[in-house]
């Protein structure tokens, strides 16, 4: 009996999978008439190097809605071929994404069970008849092939030809053909022999090389560096002592990819603007070295003496995390962020989360005495919902804190700030674009009301950027080493510049920040109480917020609220 390997079919709508698939099986699509659909399968008989096998084909729905089975689907194949249309960019950068998941859903399978058979990939550019309309050319497609570690073939639907190739390729190396185990519906506990792919080793690649230099902890060994190297992990752990451990939760999928010359995370599907590497964690610290200068302490809330439990939104660096871990030795701090570029040896009552903070549940029980949301501008999808979760996630009586600042303008004229006023036009213009919004103070405080908060209080800060000042000087290195951390990938990805233009105009931006000006920043602390325990059953069917802003209405099924005008 021919031995069956399943192979799943991804890719967003409107791509052609369905139609490649019923080609490839001797059908012609162009007779059918279809609708989308969750799922469908289809069968083939395959003869490869003239052994019989047959091949099951998932053919998956694309739509977003489907992001949470993804996985499942994954989970049950052998293979996998990533679709995308030519002529359609946006579906390349959908398949970019969709490659990304399930790389960090394939690690995290490795990560429990390691001897989890090596998963096969192929990238298929679809729709090559329309050549006159291609937006997305054949070395893109190869570059992000390789990056995955995925075979890449170009096809149409007229034929499937460069489909059914590579359905062949996949079968080969899954053992189709030859005498070799194989992760196939009929047996699937046995490892291929020959995998194609150490996804271990492609996790390195795309780490940081001074991430790798710090000490990993047990929870991060098996995921960053082969099994054999946790004998060497162990020795340069124990050198740090008891007292010192971190607790990193799902390591894996910390991967980053580079852009502009700059790596940028890829966890998750909200995008943060920042970079993540070296140089943007510089730039990190030091602005926690400024807000330090400019606070009476590590925040402005009047918190009472027993805190003993804390949550850092966007932590960063960790380094607001562990100074608190440190001042309050008996308490909890927990610290979120995409991006995994926290120290590995610091106090036991500090813990790390990979996570997406717009989306994790933090909010299921009140526990934390202050959540911190600190420069949080532009990455947060929906501002009503995320105050509405730090408001269930706090204990009665507890405190939120939110900071940000504004962008210096000249202390003299607008005129000659013209260059400046442009550059914070195009933080507006990015976040009206991508609906993650850096206007938010004139909006915040009625935010925290409507969500329920009381005692609400603003502390309106002033930083000097240049001048003979320390703090001067530290706020314009800030500013002049970071031009690119802060405006790069918005002006690239989502207002389109190219690199010529975003490098020619933060060379004048740069320019007018070094002129001896009498410059500011405009930060604003505010923090917010919770008050008794309330009813949370209505608590996000409505944020009405005060006329002229908006109206949020309540969850919907993607689990974010929908805005409207007002």
């Amino acid at each position: 009996m021919a031995k069956t390997y399943k192979i799943g079919v991804f890719g967003p709508q409107q791509v052609g999978k369905t139609s490649l698939t019923l080609r490839c099986c001797g059908l012609n699509p162009f007779e059918f008439t279809y609708g989308p659909t969750i799922e469908d399968s289809y069968r083939k008989s395959f003869t490869v190097d003239g052994n019989p096998c047959a091949v099951e084909f998932l053919d998956t729905g694309g739509s977003g809605n489907y992001d949470k089975i993804r996985d499942q689907w994954i989970s049950n194949c052998g293979a996998l071929i990533y679709v995308y249309d030519i002529s359609d960019a946006l579906s390349f950068g959908r398949v970019r994404q969709q490659l990304c998941d399930a790389q960090t859903f394939l690690l995290n399978l490795h990560k429990k069970f390691p001897t989890t058979p090596t998963i096969q990939i192929a990238l298929v550019g679809n729709k090559v008849d329309k050549q006159q309309m291609r937006e997305v050319s054949e070395k893109e497609g190869r570059q992000l092939a390789d990056k995955y570690e995925a075979t890449f073939w170009e096809t149409s639907a007229r034929d499937a030809k460069g489909f059914c190739d590579a359905c062949i390729h996949l079968l080969k190396a899954m053992g189709a053909g030859r005498d070799a185990s194989s992760f196939t519906t009929e047996d699937s506990s046995t490892a291929l022999k020959q995998p194609r792919t150490d996804w271990m080793q492609l996790v390195l690649r795309h780490t940081p090389e001074w991430v790798q230099q710090h000490p990993l902890s047990a929870e991060y060994r098996g995921i960053l560096v082969p099994i054999e190297a946790a004998q060497e992990i162990d020795e340069i752990d124990s050198a740090y002592g008891s007292d010192l451990e971190t607790k990193v939760v799902n390591p894996s999928r910390s991967l980053s990819y580079e852009e502009n010359g700059r790596t940028y995370h890829t966890f998750g599907r909200t995008k943060y603007w920042g970079p993540n590497d070296k140089r943007a964690c510089e730039l990190l610290e030091l602005g926690h070295k400024i807000w330090k200068l400019v606070l009476p302490g590590l925040y402005a809330a009047p918190l009472e003496g027993n805190s003993s439990s804390f949550l850092d939104l966007g932590t960063g660096t960790g380094t607001w995390a562990i100074d608190v871990a440190k001042k309050y030795k008996g308490s909890e701090v927990v610290g979120i962020d995409v991006s995994d570029i926290q120290p590995r040896a610091v106090p036991q009552n500090v813990e790390f989360f990979l996570d997406d903070f717009n989306l994790e549940n933090y909010e299921e029980r009140a526990r934390y005495d202050m959540i911190r949301g600190r420069d949080l501008y532009g990455s947060v999808l929906n501002w009503p919902r995320l105050i509405g979760k730090c408001f269930k996630a706090l204990k009665p009586g507890g405190w939120l804190e939110c900071a940000g600042s504004s962008l210096p303008i000249p202390a003299d004229t607008l005129e000659e700030s013209r260059v400046l006023l442009q550059w914070k036009q195009t933080f507006v213009d990015a976040g009206e674009k991508n609906g993650m919004t850096f206007d938010v103070r004139s909006k915040l405080e009625w935010w925290l009301e409507a969500a329920g908060f009381v005692e609400v209080e603003v502390k309106k800060i002033t930083v000097p950027v240049g001048g003979r000042s320390k703090l001067g000087k530290m706020s314009l290195k800030r500013l002049d080493r970071g031009l690119f951390d802060f405006s790069g990938r918005l002006l690239s990805e989502v207002l389109g510049w190219s690199l010529a233009r975003i490098t020619v105009f933060l060379a004048a931006v740069r320019k007018e920040l070094r002129k001896n000006k009498a410059r500011v920043i405009h930060y604003q602390e505010l923090w917010v109480r919770t008050y008794d325990p309330i009813d949370y059953s209505e608590m996000n069917t409505l944020f009405q917020v005060r006329k002229g802003l908006a109206i949020w209405e309540g969850e919907q099924d993607s689990g974010i609220l929908d805005k409207t005008e007002s």
